[in-house]
């Protein structure tokens, strides 16, 4: 397997995550700020980079709320984060994924997937579980093989997640980088608190991704 060569891409406004080198911007085109990634790793694979980005004014004026609510100058910083990364209503965030290698499609959904189900088991039913993994496979598109440095966003908005995959194809027929852009959506309540546990919560799945996050968030404070 190659893994990704960021080299091309390397510019001043840009943060590196440390073990594959893959570069995340200071900001979106949304207009959310960077705030810390990470590396998923699997069978000793460097999977994808991620990182998250968020609305620093919606997250100022959560963090504002929470503090009064609590009436405590002594509340900890480090809690209302954590709360507020594992609840997808208190401020929109984004998740930026970029795969290191080559891999299939069918391969990365089923490992979010994956991650997913045994978040989900208990608050929703077996159907309904096995509808999301295939409204999650439909995102693909018929791409069956995504090429190393293909981004994948999803931005956790409340009940909902928005999906966009760019730089992406299929080796072997010549659908090659900088295919149309598409976005489509997932309205779940379940499924948006499942996705946030996935990246946030105390078993992350990537938990140098979920502590620079926190800490970068404390930064930005």
């Amino acid at each position: 397997m190659e893994s990704y060569n960021d080299e091309a891409s390397k510019c001043e406004e840009a943060i590196y995550e440390p073990v594959t080198n893959i570069a995340f911007p200071y900001s979106l085109s949304n207009e959310m700020i960077f705030v810390g990634c990470g590396v998923r790793s699997k069978l000793f694979i460097n999977v994808y980079a991620v990182g998250t980005y968020i609305d620093k004014t919606k997250f100022k004026a959560y963090y504002q709320d929470q503090k009064q609510q609590k009436n405590d100058s002594t509340t900890n910083k480090h809690e209302i984060i954590q709360n507020g990364l594992s609840n997808p209503n208190a401020f929109p965030r984004t998740l930026r994924i970029v795969t290191n290698y080559s891999v299939s499609s069918s391969t990365l959904t089923s490992g979010i997937m994956d991650a997913l189900r045994p978040r989900l088991k208990n608050v929703i039913s077996k159907t309904e579980i096995k509808s999301l993994h295939t409204r999650l496979m439909s995102l693909n598109d018929g791409v069956k093989k995504l090429v190393a440095g293909t981004e994948v966003e999803m931005k956790i908005d409340g009940d909902t997640m928005y999906h966009r995959r760019k730089n992406s194809g299929d080796e072997d027929d010549g659908k090659h980088e900088n295919g149309p852009e598409k976005i489509v959506m997932i309205q779940h309540k379940e499924f948006c608190v499942a996705l946030c546990d996935v990246y946030y919560g105390t078993n992350a799945v990537s938990l140098d991704h979920r502590n620079s996050v926190i800490q970068g968030i404390m930064d930005t404070m």
